[in-house]
This record gives structure tokens, sequence and C-alpha cells, in this order.
């Protein structure tokens, strides 16, 4: 399915549906490692079933930034659900909710409506986990 997101919104929700997806597999945070973390990135994206979704990001990748794709959303882009701080040694997610939690069904819901039309929650939870298993590997 091609997006109707333009390219800033198609980098915006796929950085902040990657941070939802790592939540979702109980991780808020990374050990900032870039060439660890481009590559995963690169790998995760290629095999997810939602990549056409997302053609800008499929451009921006070819330079294999997968740390920028993954973590652009920060505190001043227009997010509604998370967003990035690289400012320590680890990259955090930040829920822009302080109450928000992945074991309330609402919580959960709200993000997924907010982030993209396109992606369930399972989409986002897959990506993060494909990543995850190329990281720790």
């Amino acid at each position: 399915m091609a997006s109707t997101q333009t390219p800033t919104q198609q980098r915006n929700s796929f950085s902040e549906g990657f941070a939802f997806g790592l939540i979702l597999n109980g991780r808020w945070s990374l050990v900032y490692d870039k060439s660890v973390i481009d590559l995963a990135v690169a790998g995760a994206f290629r095999d997810w079933p939602y990549a056409a979704t997302f053609p800008q990001v499929r451009t921006d990748l070819r330079g294999l930034d997968g740390v920028h794709a993954m973590t652009r959303v920060d505190e001043s882009k227009r997010t509604f659900a998370f967003y990035w701080d690289r400012s320590g040694p680890e990259m955090q997610i930040v829920s822009r909710d302080p109450d928000w939690s992945e074991e309330v069904p609402d919580d959960v819901s709200y993000a997924v409506g907010v982030i993209n039309d396109f992606v369930p929650r399972a989409g986002w939870q897959d990506l993060a986990a494909s990543f995850l298993t190329r990281v720790e590997r």
C-alpha cells in the first residue's frame, strides 16, 4: 500500500512507531552503537511487510543511517505518543503522557491511532523484535 503521508510524516511516523514497537518488546532504551544499530534497522526494515508504506524511509536507509531513521523524533517534533532522547549514553524513549502504559489497552490503541493508520500494533512490535534479534546477535 502506498503512503499518503508526506516524506516528513513518513519519517516521523516510522521513528515514533519504532519507539512504540520497542516498548511493546519491553525496551525503553538502547545503548548507542551506531554501526550495529544502522545495520539492524536496515535489515529489519528490509524484511518488514509494511516497508512499502514508508518509501521515504527506504530512501533514507540507502545511506545506512539507521540510527537517525529510528531516533528522528525528538522532543521538538510533532508527535503525540513518544519521542527519543539522545542526550546521554543511552537512547531513551520518552512517553509524552507520563501515565501511559503498554498494559492499558486504551493507551495502546491511542498510540496505534496517532502514529500511523496503516500499521497495526503487531506490525510495530514485529519490526522492533526483528531489530532486537539483529542487535543481540
